[in-house]
């Protein structure tokens, strides 16, 4: 998945998780899912490509890995009585697991999700065409975005998700520059 995939689908998680419990989603909540999200590429692929792993897709996509993670964040996050956020980032980072295996248990390439058990199983060497396929899509986003698969639809619902849970982190910006430029709310 992509790293805006990644985002949608712990975003979607977490937003209805939120909608069911009738809590509000907030920026800090978005940010801390966001961190979840993307956590496991920001560790994994600069470590592989230093050649410190043997895959981008080992010691942080290893559930062996991520759940004495979790753990340790959530029991931070009760300490410091921030336990939402410390879910939050929880759901995020598995998300992202689930995200990266979700696609090959669809297609039946079940030996394709052994990176969860890294380094019980050997992790598979691979995603150095990785840079090039993003910049591939960031110089045609038409592309990505009329192929429409069930990726392209879950970002689309996300933005509309997104947009009904008030646009957080981005009212949150907008009223911070607003304030600082003098706006009328910082009086």
């Amino acid at each position: 998945m992509w790293p805006w995939e990644h985002l949608a689908l712990g975003y979607l998680i977490v937003s209805v998780a939120w909608r069911l419990s009738d809590r509000k989603r907030n920026g800090l909540l978005v940010m801390a899912v966001a961190a979840g999200t993307q956590f496991p590429d920001l560790v994994d692929r600069p470590l592989y490509h230093l050649g410190a792993l043997p895959a981008a897709r080992s010691l942080t996509h290893s559930l062996l890995v991520a759940a004495p993670l979790c753990l340790i964040v959530l029991v931070a996050a009760i300490r410091r009585d921030r336990f939402a956020l410390g879910v939050a980032f929880t759901i995020g980072y598995l998300s992202h697991l689930l995200g990266d295996a979700l696609p090959a248990v669809i297609e039946g390439h079940y030996g394709s999700t052994r990176f969860l058990l890294w380094p019980v199983y050997p992790a598979t060497p691979g995603m150095g065409t990785a840079f090039q396929r993003m910049l591939d899509v960031l110089m045609t986003p038409e592309v990505y975005l009329t192929t429409l698969s069930y990726r392209t639809a879950m970002v689309l619902l996300v933005i509309v998700v997104w947009i009904d849970d008030g646009l957080p982190v981005a009212v949150e910006v907008g009223r911070y520059i607003y304030d600082s430029a003098g706006g009328q709310g910082s009086r």
